[in-house]
């Protein structure tokens, strides 16, 4: 069910990004994430332990249907990652958000959004993914999608960063 309300709430995505109306016929297949050459490489990022079984989950999900053209890196805890580094801890994205490094990864982000649902996405969601361009003052690799899945731990979320 969360699949199918991914899927149908896909037009909704606000972002300049995602316009067209997600019916079935036009939404694209993770087959839109080979390249030529290769394939798409998606990094999934994670604020908290808590969400590391969903995220573990969305990513099996993803790896099974895209056969050769995506390749779906392991599950990274960013803020775990910062403070081993002694780093300033990252500011968690509010909603779930697939961030590309090259436009031509368009219908890719658009078809992986069909997989994002539960714990990130609800039925009351208007706008329930974000895909937006990677700023221009970070590093491109051509590609590339990360996708920054908000924090399920409530406490974690209420800290911040």
């Amino acid at each position: 069910a969360s699949l199918a309300l991914a899927s149908n709430k896909c037009s909704q995505l606000s972002n300049k990004s995602i316009q067209a109306p997600a019916t079935p016929g036009t939404m694209p297949t993770l087959q839109a994430c080979q390249r030529e050459p290769g394939r798409t490489t998606v990094y999934i990022h994670i604020y908290d332990e808590s969400s590391r079984l969903g995220a573990v989950a969305l990513r099996q999900a993803l790896q099974a249907a895209a056969d050769a053209s995506l390749v779906v890196a392991p599950v990274e805890n960013v803020t775990r990652g910062a403070d081993l580094r002694q780093q300033r801890r990252p500011v968690a994205w509010p909603k779930p958000t697939l961030v590309l490094h090259d436009p031509s990864s368009r219908d890719c982000a658009r078809a992986m959004v069909r997989y994002i649902g539960a714990p990130w996405l609800s039925a009351g969601d208007a706008d329930p993914v974000s895909v937006r361009d990677l700023p221009r003052s970070m590093q491109a690799q051509p590609g590339v999608i990360e996708l920054w899945l908000p924090p399920t731990d409530v406490t974690t979320s209420e800290k911040g960063p």
